[in-house]
């Protein structure tokens, strides 16, 4: 099968992958918006150190707005888990989503600050481990854990 002729890219061409690309966008997906082969938009984000840096230019006012969010919904979280009417009123399974929210909040944000390695590492643990590690996790912030029978940690 020959070969297609490799095309050339214009630098508008590099950022508006490198933005797509920083906004979570497989590189399929870029393809199929931009017309920019995957294998390309690859190639550029492994041997390119100036896409790099434009990806993660574009990326980190994307996180800062995240974080911010992930922020303010946090302290709703804690007031109203540290409201006792409000939390005597919620049910089990609105107290376990508030949780599991916010647990999963703080391994996104993990992920973002730890090399990809440890991906894995996050990851690794029986049930009662990831548990245990989220409440850890939650206590850290000072939020006041309540397990599922009502007894109250932290």
């Amino acid at each position: 099968m020959a070969k297609r002729p490799r095309r050339n890219y214009t630098d508008k061409d590099k950022a508006q992958a490198a933005a797509l690309l920083a906004e979570g966008k497989s590189y399929r997906a870029i393809e199929d918006e931009t017309g920019i082969e995957f294998s390309t938009v690859g190639r550029w984000r492994r041997e390119d150190p100036t896409f790099r840096h434009a990806v993660e230019a574009t990326r980190a006012p994307l996180e800062d707005l995240c974080g911010i969010i992930v922020h303010k919904g946090s302290q709703e979280i804690v007031r109203r888990l540290s409201d006792e009417k409000t939390c005597s009123e919620m049910s089990d399974a609105d107290l376990n989503r508030y949780v599991g929210t916010a647990a999963d909040k703080l391994v996104a944000l993990e992920r973002i600050r730890t090399p990809l390695k440890a991906e894995v590492e996050i990851a690794v643990g029986t049930p009662d481990e990831l548990i245990e590690r989220r409440r850890r996790l939650l206590e850290s912030l000072g939020a006041t854990v309540i397990d599922i029978g009502g007894a109250k940690t932290g």
